[in-house]
């Protein structure tokens, strides 16, 4: 099995348990991937995380956005809420199917991420927590011309891993995890693609992306945050 085989699981489990109950915000982050030992994350912290990244985009009520990998839509619920017209893919079934149910006035599709339409635009295209499970940065780059394409606006690709501290980071989960073997065990061929912030600025670059800006992640009580970063630009 590969990773991206074995994360795909992971992820189809994961959309299977949040349709047998109800789809509020909080079971819909678990349902993301925050539900691991590395850290106390809130929901008002992830609302006043998505409402930051709202901002830095320039987002306005009656903008729509479109989330590369959304997932469950933990990331898509606070932009609804504050006015936005909302989209997004991902590539597991069940989490698309409680996508669907939590956000029935959005649009959403299930695909690879490397098969998601430059059509139609929309103002915002993000991606959040999901490059990291990408297999290749020539897959990653080629997912990044695409948001670039589909974006009328502005982008955000949050949460990626850096390379820079990749062996504080891979430390600290051993330790959540109790030891190495234990992690080995838990997280076999469920592997992590680390980006070096340069690549990743470059090639929103080279995708047509202007203004780049590229900062560290921030979420109150997220354990990872240290280990990961942002980036930000536009592409009008």
């Amino acid at each position: 099995m590969t990773s991206a085989d074995g994360w795909q699981a992971v992820w189809e489990r994961k959309g299977s348990q949040v349709r047998a109950g109800s789809a509020d915000l909080g079971q819909l982050l678990r349902a993301n991937g925050y539900d691991t030992g590395h850290g106390n994350l809130t929901v008002d912290a992830w609302k006043s995380y998505v409402a930051r990244v709202g901002e830095q985009l320039g987002a306005c009520p009656g903008d729509s956005v479109y989330e590369v990998g959304c997932g469950a839509g933990a990331f898509l619920i606070p932009l609804q809420e504050s006015g936005l017209i909302v989209a997004g893919s991902d590539y597991s079934s069940t989490l698309v199917e409680a996508a669907s149910k939590a956000l029935p006035a959005g649009t959403f599709e299930c695909c690879e991420a490397n098969e998601v339409s430059a059509e139609p635009q929309y103002d915002h295209v993000v991606a959040s927590g999901v490059f990291m499970y990408f297999n290749s940065l020539d897959y990653a780059g080629d997912v990044i011309q695409i948001i670039c394409a589909k974006s009328r606006r502005g982008v955000a690709i949050m949460d990626i891993p850096d390379i820079a501290v990749r062996e504080q980071t891979i430390a600290l989960r051993y330790q959540t995890a109790g030891s190495q073997e234990e992690y080995e065990r838990r997280y076999k061929n469920l592997d992590h693609q680390y980006y070096q912030r340069d690549w990743f600025a470059q090639a929103l670059k080279s995708a047509g992306a202007k203004s780049v800006l590229v900062c560290d992640q921030d979420i109150e009580g997220y354990g990872n945050a240290a280990g990961r970063f942002n980036v930000f630009a536009s592409v009008s």
